[in-house]
């Protein structure tokens, strides 16, 4: 509690849970306004894997989440959110089998503004 109001940590937050391994070396930066870049290693053990981000507005409690197209073996998704200047996002990332069976512990990938 800080000042008397419950506060979630941000970085403690879980978006998915599973047994799915994630990819080596993540990492996330801005490209530019309004896009980041999310990399890896990639890797084609489990290869079909998809790519599954989610971008929290917390001070404005919007959310922008999508499965994205780009597998385990591209090793980077360009993800851009519909967002003014200004504006803070707490990223966090998994990944989903191809088929939909397997999950991955979720990562927090920290707080990125434009």
């Amino acid at each position: 509690m800080i000042e008397g109001k419950i506060v979630i940590d941000p970085a403690l937050v879980k978006i998915s849970h599973g047994n799915l391994p994630l990819p080596a070396n993540i990492e996330c930066v801005v490209q530019q306004s309004n896009i980041f870049r999310i990399s890896w290693t990639p890797s084609y053990t489990n290869g079909y894997d998809q790519l599954m981000v989610l971008a929290y507005d917390i001070e404005n409690g919007r959310a922008e989440g999508k499965i994205y197209g780009n597998d385990r073996m591209n090793g980077e998704q360009l993800v851009p959110v519909l967002a003014p200047v200004g504006k803070n996002f707490h990223i966090y990332i998994g990944f989903i089998s191809g088929d939909r069976s397997r999950q991955s512990d979720s990562m927090y990938m920290g707080k990125y503004g434009f």
